[in-house]
């Protein structure tokens, strides 16, 4: 019998590869003020928010709000169990927004150049390398 082994996101990464990243755009983003003031996000939805990605291959991206889930909305306490391949179980709790299994500080996204979705959390984007800035309508100086 033979093994089919497929490639996932994960092993696709340039770095893994030994190849040199490919050039992106990238930016100084850095004149453009915090969209994350205070811990609040002070994009509303609608408009356009800059991410910029710590990832040399990733470019920073222009994407329109489509939904914040921020502090405002009530939350629950989920009980998570989860069994391991050897059957142990373990269980965590996890707080959310009631009704969904988005965390506070839920961010969804639409890129209209590439019409996909997108998502981040402004309260932890930060922690991930991100740096989230408001769209002034043009573009930096270079």
């Amino acid at each position: 019998m033979s093994t089919i082994t497929i490639a996932g996101p994960e092993d696709i990464v340039p770095e893994k590869l030994g190849t040199p990243a490919k050039e992106v755009w990238k930016p100084d983003v850095s004149s453009f003020p915090d969209a994350v003031v205070d811990g609040k996000l002070v994009v509303p939805i609608g408009k356009d928010i800059v991410i910029e990605y710590p990832e040399p291959w990733r470019e920073t991206a222009l994407m329109k709000i489509m939904a914040i889930f921020d502090e405002t909305y009530p939350t629950e306490s989920v009980v998570i169990e989860t069994t391991d391949k050897a059957g142990n179980v373990s269980r965590r709790t996890r707080t959310s927004v009631r009704g969904t299994t988005c965390d506070v500080g839920y961010v969804r996204l639409l890129d209209m150049q590439k019409n996909h979705f997108a998502s981040t959390n402004y309260l932890t984007a930060k922690n991930h390398g991100l740096v989230l800035k408001v769209w002034t309508g043009k573009l930096p100086p270079q």
